[in-house]
């Protein structure tokens, strides 16, 4: 384990100390940024009574293309929290923070800590939610009415968002490296 952190170490200290503050500031910031847009619709669009209550006909707001109404969801989309609970949900939110943390301070390429952060936010405004109140529930409050499969929240367009780069990314990073060898390979050849 000490061999490990120490090359881990080794690695990071390898990035010069001007990008790694800056690779530091752009997550810390879009995180700051996105979470204060997640939280604060969260808190301004409805009050917690609104969100008690459910959404009646007076607090469904529909404007076509986007909607809004008061969802007090327990648990998460996916169902996980019927297999592990409560609990278990809040572990591996934490656990998964803290693995998007120690990636972002050894990317590289912006374009992953910029998805790394958007993601980190929206775990961390579903967590806050879930350890706020007393039913461990999410709000929710934007949905598509022309599209209406349920409710969502910022927290969750920003991990949706953020998977989307992830692959994005992955794979501009794969054909780059890819068309980067091929160029390497095509002035070696030509030298022969």
């Amino acid at each position: 384990m000490q061999n490990l952190l120490k090359k881990i170490k080794k690695e990071w200290l390898k990035t010069p100390i001007k990008k790694r503050i800056i690779n530091i500031f752009v997550f810390w910031t879009i995180i700051t940024v996105a979470l204060l847009i997640d939280q604060l619709t969260k808190t301004q669009i409805f009050t917690n009574e609104e969100f008690k209550l459910g959404f009646l006909k007076e607090n469904v707001h529909n404007y076509g293309i986007i909607g809004f109404r008061p969802v007090f969801h327990n648990g998460v989309t996916s169902g996980l929290h019927k297999f592990i609970g409560i609990n278990g949900i809040h572990f591996l939110s934490f656990l998964f923070m803290i693995i998007l943390l120690f990636l972002s301070f050894w990317s590289e390429k912006i374009i992953f800590i910029i998805t790394y952060a958007i993601c980190f936010s929206g775990v961390l405004g579903n967590t806050i939610d879930r350890i706020a109140y007393v039913d461990y529930g999410v709000k929710d409050l934007i949905f598509l009415p022309w599209f209406d499969t349920g409710t969502f929240n910022f927290a969750d367009i920003f991990i949706a968002v953020s998977i989307i780069l992830v692959i994005v990314a992955t794979i501009l990073a794969n054909v780059n490296f890819k068309n980067k060898k091929n160029n390497i390979q095509d002035d070696n050849s030509e030298k022969k």
